[in-house]
């Protein structure tokens, strides 16, 4: 946010999220927690209308969860994309992904509080 030149625009708040947001109107929610759908109604009811929500998993179990959270809370505009680490054997004219690859996978889910 720094290098960005924006921190000005920002506070930043580190806390338990399952023990509720003091604050009201929030522009976004960002969680990196083993249980993220414990959180979505916490989330929801702190975020503005149009605020965003998004949360980090690694396994497609939390995802479905958290998932079916946000639609219970009647949230919008979901999508969860897959975040992977592939390295790639660069030469000319033989440019391929390298044959193995060892790696753990992540995901990310975002949504939208409706209006």
């Amino acid at each position: 946010l720094e290098k960005a030149g924006v921190i000005e625009y920002v506070e930043l708040k580190n806390k338990d999220i399952l023990e509720g947001i003091e604050e009201e109107q929030v522009d976004v929610v960002i969680l990196d927690i083993a249980t993220p759908w414990l959180a979505v109604k916490t989330a929801y009811e702190a975020l503005k209308g149009g605020g965003n929500f998004a949360s980090y998993s690694p396994t497609i179990d939390q995802v479905q969860k958290t998932v079916k959270e946000l639609e219970k809370e009647k949230f919008t505009d979901m999508r969860t994309l897959e975040c992977l680490v592939r390295y790639i054997n660069v030469e000319e004219g033989k440019t391929r992904p390298e044959t193995r690859m060892i790696g753990h996978t992540g995901y990310m889910t975002f949504a939208r509080k409706v209006i």
